[in-house]
Parts: structure tokens; C-alpha cells; sequence
């Protein structure tokens, strides 16, 4: 109900903030603030579809949180491949660990693997085990 709605308005104030100063940024500096003909429509529909992410996101996590969080970890790593794919981008060291970061981060939250402020990680915390067994 009213969680969701009221978690979307800091993204809403966000992006017409950005939107506001980025235009006086452009008319300052003598830029055109409207992009050519042919980049209008797919840059409408980037532009709502980045709009509409926070609002499902929200849902999401209300939906299953453990499903969202993990989908929306993976989206650097998406956004590295998709300029590898469109844009023919290289893949530096640092994105390729990056990458290999988010991917064991996510198998390990779906093997349900959990990590201990105490070092170590496993199928949860020995201590609690320890004491359940007792």
C-alpha cells in the first residue's frame, strides 16, 4: 500500500531534479537540449522504462525480496555485457572480476549459503548449530 508509494517519491525527486539541472546545464552552455529526430523514440522509451525500474523493483521486493535483490545485483554485470554485445565496448580486468564477484554472490545467495561477521561462510553459523545441537 502506501510503503510503495511513498518509497518511489525520492527516485521521482531524483530524476527531475537531474532532469532540471541537466537542461539548464544544456542551455547554458548553448546545447541542444533535445536529441536529434532519430534518437527521440528510443531514447522515450529508455527513458521510461528506467522510469518504471524503481516503481517494479519496490514491488518486487515485496513480492520476494530474496528474488529481487538478486536480480537487481546482477544488473552491472548486465550493463557490461550489453555494451560488449551493442556497442562492441571492451571488458576490462577490473569488470571481468566484477563480473565474477556478482555471479558467486548470487549462487551463493541461492544456495542459500549465509556469511558470519565472524569469517567464514557455510550453511549458516556453526555457533548457532552448536547450541541448537546441546
Amino acid at each position: 500500500g502506501s510503503s510503495t508509494e511513498t518509497a518511489a517519491w525520492p527516485a521521482v525527486a531524483q530524476r527531475v531534479v537531474t532532469f532540471v539541472l541537466l537542461a539548464a546545464a544544456a542551455s547554458k552552455l548553448s546545447t541542444a537540449v533535445l536529441l536529434p529526430l532519430g534518437f527521440r523514440i528510443a531514447a522515450t522509451i529508455a527513458g521510461v522504462l528506467a522510469g518504471m525500474a524503481t516503481p517494479f523493483y519496490l514491488l518486487g521486493l515485496q513480492a520476494d525480496a530474496r528474488s529481487a535483490v538478486v536480480t537487481a545485483s546482477l544488473s552491472p554485470a548486465l550493463t557490461v555485457n550489453v555494451g560488449r554485445l551493442l556497442f562492441l565496448d571492451g571488458l576490462s580486468r577490473v569488470q571481468a572480476v566484477g563480473i565474477g564477484v556478482v555471479l558467486v554472490g548470487v549462487v551463493g545467495v541461492v544456495a542459500g549459503w549465509r556469511f558470519s561477521t565472524r569469517g567464514g561462510c557455510g550453511e549458516g553459523d556453526r555457533s548457532e548449530v552448536r547450541r541448537a545441537t546441546r
